[in-house]
């Protein structure tokens, strides 16, 4: 028998549990956007939105699915680009990102993703030169960003 603490811990227990094992397919946000998606296939503003959603849910793989269905609609879309190219690098498949980058900061050269992550890639490869140009080209997204100090640091040295 439970006392009324055991029962609240319970429920707190089997909350967790609960949303632990809540999928992206049971979003109710991506839900909505995939019903709509069925009446309006060819719209890119709704794939990247959906994109999103599963990026924000840290499901990169498949927000890469309907960042790449943008792309196929139209393209030309450079967020729903960089996006991919963002969660590619997330989800491991590092090489694939660093070309989608490496072609966008020939497309976008003011633009600051591009050299960020393309900074990040050279400072993996232990190549400390390139990685400060191009992370001092991504400005204040680089030196911003409290996760990237120490990189910057350590390229600049």
């Amino acid at each position: 028998m439970f006392s009324r603490t055991g029962f609240q811990a319970l429920g707190l227990v089997i909350s967790a549990v609960a949303l632990c094992s809540q999928t992206a397919a049971n979003d109710p946000e991506i839900v909505r956007l995939l019903a709509r998606l069925q009446l309006e296939p060819r719209n890119t503003q709704l794939c990247e939105q959906i994109g999103l959603a599963y990026t924000r849910l840290e499901d990169f793989d498949q927000a890469a699915v309907f960042y790449r269905k943008a792309l196929q609609i139209d393209p030309r879309r450079i967020s729903a680009e960089k996006n991919l190219g963002t969660v590619l690098w997330f989800a491991g498949h590092k090489a694939e990102s660093i070309g989608i980058f490496a072609a966008l900061e020939k497309r976008i050269p003011q633009d600051p993703v591009p050299p960020f992550y393309l900074g990040l890639a050279a400072f993996e490869q232990k190549d400390f030169r390139k990685a400060a140009a191009l992370l001092e080209r991504a400005g204040p997204l680089a030196s911003a960003n409290p996760e990237v100090a120490p990189v910057l640091i350590e390229a600049d040295l």
